[in-house]
């Protein structure tokens, strides 16, 4: 039996950088057996730079472009509906600037397909796992993350996660059929809050979450498309409202013990 894996590319301002990326996938995929296939969905954002077009032809490579710039998350979206298509039993996606080496893709396309095939998991990458792994994140994305990690594990109840904002992300088909589909528990975000909306909408299904430690590229040349200082209020707000959905929906949609408690809270303060 013959697996396919997807590595799902968004490309916008990545030029100079996305060649190499897509380059050392399949030089990576050339390690696999014959039992698993890897393909390569880059997406085209409509970059200003048309960074796509440095990448080589390959057979197991697939382009798809955006006549207007639509944002990461749309990027994604179209990727994981066009991985549905070609029937792909592992999604997993890359961003097209380089900091998410494609040399874990030897450990997580096995691992995704070691889990119960009808079980929903979504897996991905922590840069902060551990102190001592890994080059340092840019100032703003540590800073970032300090403020948002307290109020993005609350919004989700799950305690054990390190980095929020990571875009590495893996998982099988039925985990994505159910987080890009908006009449299960909603609509993603179609730009850099798409990985915050995956997260909130897999904590909503139920969806278990593994994370991998893994070493980011920040090198001195290193840029990116996305500038991290002015994205912290708008994920703060956008945290702090799935905090207050998490507790209608937990504690007065639904009564429970949990109500009683929390009503008996709010009379005594």
């Amino acid at each position: 039996m013959t697996f396919k894996a997807a590595v799902i590319v968004p490309c916008f301002k990545a030029k100079g950088k996305v060649g190499k990326l897509i380059y050392e996938i399949f030089e990576i995929s050339n390690k696999f057996d014959s039992k698993i296939e890897v393909l390569v969905l880059l997406v085209n954002d409509n970059c200003p730079q048309n960074s796509w077009v440095e990448v080589e032809s390959n057979e197991n490579l697939r382009i798809y472009h955006h006549k207007t710039n639509r944002g990461v998350g749309a990027s994604t979206l179209t990727g994981f509906n066009a991985a549905l298509k070609l029937n792909c039993d592992v999604v997993i996606k890359l961003d097209a600037d380089g900091q998410h080496p494609p040399e874990y893709l030897l450990d997580l396309i096995p691992y995704v397909l070691s889990l119960p095939k009808y079980k929903l998991n979504l897996i991905k990458g922590s840069r902060y796992f551990s102190t001592k792994f890994g080059s340092p994140a840019p100032f703003t994305r540590r800073l970032g993350s300090l403020l948002l990690e307290p109020i993005a594990r609350a919004s989700l109840a799950y305690r054990g996660l390190t980095d929020i904002a990571n875009g590495y992300l893996a998982m099988n088909s039925i985990t994505l059929k159910y987080l890009i589909f908006p009449e299960k528990s909603g609509d993603l975000k179609s730009r850099y809050l798409f990985e915050s909306s995956l997260l909130y909408k897999a904590s909503s299904l139920g969806c278990d979450i593994h994370e991998f430690m893994m070493k980011a590229k920040y090198g001195p040349e290193w840029t990116s498309s996305m500038n991290s200082f002015f994205l912290i209020i708008p994920m703060i707000c956008f945290w702090l409202k799935s905090i207050s959905k998490r507790l209608i929906n937990k504690y007065i949609r639904s009564l429970n013990l949990g109500s009683l408690l929390a009503i008996i809270a709010v009379t005594n303060m």
